[in-house]
């Protein structure tokens, strides 16, 4: 059973709030109030020419910092949601350059083989510009919106197509993804993928980084090629390379052992 924590009344679906608020270096972590006393976010950073409050100040939102709190008390880890598109955020220009009726909204570029999006019926192409009735502007409003939602969750995707609006329920996923620095993006392999090369566990390495991609390709890494270990931990998932990747230094170097398409196992450095 869900434990049931004290409301919070903000309802802000972004990542982030700007606000007025006086914030001063240290305040990192401290509650964020509105005039009635009510906490709508954890304050996080301040942008400032003196050091004080006098700038811009940053905070997450209270939704947000419920649902990490709900998730860490029950599952022992932060619960996201995928949708399962990847795109660009609209404005007249691009609106003009992709020949779509809208300046407004997120414009799905590619939608991931086997997503909820994939198996709703969400198409390249499609316009997203709202989720749950709530408006979508530009790529923040998205992850926003998606960073209150959990796996299994559904959500009512409104779209764009062919100048029609058509609604599409999506039941969202379990991230199964991650960006490692100068590889690209690794996904979860399955057992036959990983019986090609010879192995029981690594996260299967589906787009290389571009700006690295060729030289990786020179040393036989390609899209499909498994990442067994980083830093000396072997890697089953990819949650162990979250995992790993949250728990380093900022300035420790990292060492990835990938299995290249010839099968042979190398070990790479990047400081």
């Amino acid at each position: 059973m869900r434990r049931q924590l004290l409301p919070f009344p903000a309802n802000n679906s972004q990542s982030f709030i700007q606000t007025d608020a006086a914030v001063n270096p240290g305040n990192s972590g401290g509650a964020l109030v509105n005039t009635k006393g009510e906490l709508i976010g954890i304050n996080t950073a301040i942008s400032s020419q003196t050091g004080s409050y006098i700038g811009y100040s940053f905070a997450v939102p209270s939704n947000i910092a419920r649902k990490v709190l709900e998730d860490i008390m029950e599952y022992g880890t932060v619960q996201n949601g995928m949708l399962g598109v990847a795109g660009t955020s609209l404005n007249s220009k691009y609106a003009e350059q992709l020949k779509v009726a809208t300046s407004e909204g997120f414009y799905v570029g590619s939608v991931e083989s086997g997503s909820g999006a994939y198996r709703a019926g969400i198409q390249e192409g499609d316009v997203i510009t709202k989720l749950d009735n709530i408006s979508i502007n530009k790529f923040s409003d998205l992850k926003g919106y998606l960073d209150t939602k959990r796996p299994k969750d559904v959500v009512s995707v409104t779209i764009l197509r062919d100048g029609n609006f058509k609604v599409i329920p999506v039941t969202l996923e379990k991230i199964n993804s991650i960006q490692l620095p100068i590889i690209g993006t690794v996904k979860d392999a399955n057992k036959e993928e990983l019986r090609k090369y010879g192995v029981d566990y690594g996260v299967k390495i589906s787009a290389l980084s571009p700006k690295y991609a060729d030289s990786w390709r020179k040393n036989g890494v390609t899209e499909g090629s498994i990442v067994t270990a980083i830093n000396d931990r072997r890697v089953n998932s990819v949650e162990d390379a979250k995992q790993i990747l949250e728990s380093k230094s900022s300035n420790d170097p990292l060492k990835f052992e990938v299995i290249n398409n010839r099968g042979e196992k190398e070990t790479y450095y990047w400081r």
